[in-house]
């Protein structure tokens, strides 16, 4: 038992792991996602305010996504992303576009936190804060807030817009109003 994990950690410290794995195209992450990090983080300085535009950078013909498509064999060209919402929101929508969404991410999670510590404890509270919390955590290595027709992006959406407090104005009755209507035809 402590020898294999004596050989095991000399293996992952002398890169013989690193090694291992690149010859199956594999890095220690096992998912490459440091590297489509990395090639998202360069895509950013590309375009920093405003970015590519929305979803327009994994589109066929577009040669950096053509290239990372074929070095992780994506054969149908499509379907693919950064695995991070941040630097996705970087590439597609620039510095403007990913504050604006880490915004409503960090608004929608304080509010329902907020609300179950500083007001009155609602089940619709504890429900909401807790798919904030999965999505923020998530948003780290996956999209699920930037894109439309997916259940994170409803959710986010739903959660951040049950913050609003909408002002219903009550109608003021007066004593006239409540007297028995007059009969018609009379």
């Amino acid at each position: 038992g402590a020898c294999g994990l004596v050989v095991v950690t000399a293996v992952a410290f002398a890169g013989l792991l690193d090694f291992v794995l690149g010859t199956f195209g594999k890095d220690s992450t096992l998912t490459g996602r440091t590297y489509l990090w990395e090639q998202g983080w360069e895509a950013a300085q590309q375009a920093p305010i405003l970015g590519v535009g929305y979803a327009a950078y994994w589109v066929q013909g577009f040669a950096e996504a053509e290239r990372l498509w074929n070095e992780f064999y994506i054969t149908t060209r499509s379907g693919f992303h950064f695995h991070n919402t941040y630097i996705e929101a970087l590439v597609e929508l620039g510095y403007v576009g990913a504050t604006l969404i880490s915004l409503i991410i960090v608004r929608a999670l304080w509010g329902h936190i907020s609300a179950l510590i500083f007001r009155t404890w609602q089940a619709e509270s504890v429900i909401l804060g807790g798919v904030m919390v999965l999505l923020l955590i998530r948003s780290f290595v996956e999209i699920d807030t930037f894109n439309p027709y997916i259940m994170g992006s409803f959710l986010l959406y739903y959660s951040y817009f049950k913050l609003v407090r909408v002002h219903v104005a009550r109608p003021r009755w007066t004593a006239a109003d409540l007297a028995e209507p007059e009969t018609a035809g009379r």
